[in-house]
């Protein structure tokens, strides 16, 4: 069985033979409320009224969680399911463009090291 390949059906049919269910592994679950969302919509459009698109600058930054693994597993269907230890390790990227998109700035990374040994042999990335 050394070319073996499953199809997608299979994969299903034998997940309903065995009593197996896919469960997306959730440890944090909090939203912004949708009236929240609105009334900053609102706010947008009276704080940038008057300038151009091309004028106009959004920035703001993300934690990149490069260590994370896939928020998906298998149990059987009667079994619940939670996640364990997520890893936390991750960078910050601060990212900013004007709102027609016509000026794009590098992305700025904040790690721990300024020369990590993952990028040894590195020359150039395209961010600060």
């Amino acid at each position: 069985m050394e070319n073996f390949s499953a199809s997608h059906g299979w994969v299903e049919k034998f997940k309903n033979r065995h009593g197996l269910a896919t469960c997306v592994l959730t440890l944090e679950s909090a939203s912004v409320s949708e009236g929240t969302v609105e009334r900053w919509k609102e706010d947008l459009a009276t704080l940038v009224n008057g300038y151009e698109p091309k004028n106009t600058y959004n920035c703001d930054e993300t934690g990149l969680f490069y260590k994370l693994i896939y928020d998906r597993t298998l149990t059987f269907r009667e079994e619940p399911c939670h996640g364990g230890n997520k890893s936390k390790e991750r960078l910050t990227v601060l990212l900013c463009c004007n709102a027609d998109g016509s000026e794009k700035f590098l992305p700025l990374v904040i790690g721990r090291s300024k020369k990590p040994r993952c990028f040894k042999n590195v020359k150039k990335l395209p961010c600060e």
